[in-house]
């Protein structure tokens, strides 16, 4: 069973991750045990956050003896986005950066398609402008200032959040 909590705070998830950890777990009715791996994003994303997601998640694995898996938010971004819809081709994904700026990927069903870009959204765009052009068919554009790319590039916003689902981690 797939369980999952989400809250929003700007200090203390350090304190309440390993609180959220046994709720999620009790909800899903599962013992530590049980687990046979534990995902982490590893991000990019606010490198406090990341750092505690990551310490937790390798403490907890090496307790148990299952594997960490890391996975990168701009990858799971790009998966859900193309599961999601068979007829594109590729997933621009923007992740919010701490100066206002944002990290563009170009994600293809098999893999990157083009070295990332950070920077004013403006600047970000404008250095992938080329590898959207060589796209062999349509993109969307999943994250953060996905409005402000959209008016930018042409394309789409692809539905969804700034942040994968679990499931898509635990995939």
């Amino acid at each position: 069973m797939l369980s999952s909590r989400t809250e929003a705070m700007a200090r203390g998830q350090a304190e309440r991750l390993m609180i959220l950890t046994e709720a999620v777990l009790e909800a899903a009715h599962v013992a530590p045990g049980e687990l046979s791996a534990i995902a982490v994003c590893t991000g990019p994303g606010n490198f406090t956050g990341v750092r505690i997601a990551v310490a937790a998640a390798r403490g907890l694995a090496l307790s148990l003896g299952v594997p960490a898996i890391g996975v990168e938010r701009p990858d799971a971004l790009a998966a859900e986005t193309l599961e999601g819809d068979a007829a594109l081709a590729a997933a621009l994904t923007a992740i919010p950066t701490r100066r206002g700026e944002v990290h563009l990927r170009l994600i293809g069903r098999d893999g990157p398609l083009a070295e990332p870009a950070t920077g004013a959204p403006e600047a970000a765009a404008a250095a992938l402008a080329g590898a959207l052009a060589a796209l062999p068919g349509p993109c969307a554009i999943r994250g953060a200032e996905a409005g402000t790319l959209s008016a930018l590039t042409g394309l789409p916003v692809a539905p969804g959040g700034d942040s994968p689902a679990p499931e898509t981690l635990a995939q």
